[in-house]
C-alpha cells in the first residue's frame, strides 16, 4: 500500500499547488482569460465531474471484483493498488479540470466544485483497513 498513498500524496500535492499557481496567475493578470465561456463551462463541468466520478467508482469496483478472483495475495493487493491509482487519476483530472475552468473564467462556481472533488479525494484515500475489507482478505 505504500506505493499507491505515495502517488495519492503526490496527486494531492499536485492538485494543491496548480490551485495555488491558477489563483496566482489570475490575480497577477487581473481578469480571467476567457469569461465567455462559462455560459457553457457551468453546465458542461458539473456534468464531467459527476459523470467520471461514477465513472471511476464504477470501474474501480470492477477491478476490484477482478482482484478478488485472483489466487494470490500478492496478485490481489496489486490489483487493488491499479484500482486505486486508477480511480485516484481519473478524480484528479476533475479536479484539475476545475481549477482550468476556473482560471479560463474567473469565476469562484469552480473553485468550490473544486473543494468538493477534493474533498471526494480525500475521502477515498487508499488505506491498508479499505484494502483489506474490498478484497475480502
Amino acid at each position: 500500500m505504500v506505493p499507491t498513498l505515495r502517488v495519492y500524496y503526490a496527486m494531492l500535492t499536485g492538485q494543491v499547488l496548480f490551485l495555488g499557481a491558477a489563483l496566482f496567475i489570475v490575480y497577477q493578470s487581473g481578469s480571467p482569460f476567457y469569461p465567455a465561456l462559462h455560459a457553457q463551462l457551468q453546465y458542461i463541468s458539473p456534468a464531467v465531474a459527476g459523470a467520471l466520478i461514477l465513472l471511476s467508482n464504477f470501474l474501480f469496483n470492477k477491478q476490484v471484483e477482478a482482484a478478488q478472483a485472483k489466487a494470490s495475495e500478492i496478485g490481489k493487493v496489486q490489483a487493488y493498488q491499479f484500482a486505486c491509482i486508477m480511480r485516484t487519476a481519473m478524480v484528479d483530472g476533475v479536479g484539475l479540470f476545475m481549477v482550468v475552468c476556473y482560471m479560463l473564467t474567473g469565476h469562484w462556481q469552480y473553485l468550490l466544485l473544486f473543494a468538493a472533488v477534493l474533498g471526494f479525494f480525500v475521502w477515498q484515500r487508499p488505506t491498508p483497513e479499505a484494502c483489506a475489507q474490498d478484497l475480502e482478505l
